[in-house]
């Protein structure tokens, strides 16, 4: 089952109507450079949402 909220390394996540949402696009935010925002599209009831996803750590 997909997740309800993405990590930095998931490509899919539930959707509201339960179907399953995919990433469609991943853009830099202005303001914030230890993030990404992910936008998922859902093809089955054409929905989509962003999240703002923490970059991976440096070590």
């Amino acid at each position: 089952m997909a997740p309800k909220i993405p990590t930095r390394t998931d490509a899919v996540c539930e959707c509201v109507c339960g179907g399953t949402m995919t990433i469609a696009t991943v853009a830099p935010i202005a303001g914030k450079p230890d993030h990404m925002r992910h936008l998922y599209h859902c093809n089955d009831c054409e929905a989509d949402a962003t999240f703002d996803v923490a970059k991976k750590a440096k070590v």
